[in-house]
């Protein structure tokens, strides 16, 4: 009779610890890349295209790149890409891949095809990536 009550005490501790830690797993997963985001936007500055994209690895440790991305077409002529990466995930968490500075200023439609990738987070290994196309008519 007591080796019956060992037995049982001793598979519901197993099985309660089993659940516990499928429970913290799963928040770990949920939580890891809160707050990324990425974000591309084109607007005009004086006569001159202006924006990019800004990756933000969000509020988790994250121990791979970040890299911003993006190619850049006027009445659908590519005009050329940059790219941004972060050397540095521990100060650093983002990414900025900008159009130059007074470098756009003929008319047209201009059109941003752009991705972003977070290498990793700590809590799951994940990687994050999101991705679009986004467009601004100079005048």
């Amino acid at each position: 009779m007591k080796a019956s009550k060992k037995f049982k005490t001793k598979f519901l501790g197993i099985l309660s610890l089993t659940i516990l830690g499928t429970m913290l797993t799963s928040v770990s997963s949920v939580s890891a890349g809160s707050g990324a985001t990425a974000d591309a936007s084109m607007n005009q500055t004086g006569g001159y295209l202006q924006g990019g994209v800004v990756v933000f690895a969000g509020y988790d440790f994250v121990p791979g790149p970040i890299r911003a991305y993006f190619e850049l077409y006027r009445n659908g002529t590519f005009l050329g890409s940059k790219q941004d990466e972060s050397n540095n995930y521990y100060l650093d968490k983002s990414a900025a891949a900008l159009i130059s500075d007074k470098t756009h200023s003929q008319s047209g439609l201009y059109t941003m095809t752009w991705s972003g990738r977070i290498g990793g987070y700590y809590w799951n290994g994940s990687d994050w990536t999101d991705a679009g196309e986004t467009s601004y008519y100079l005048n």
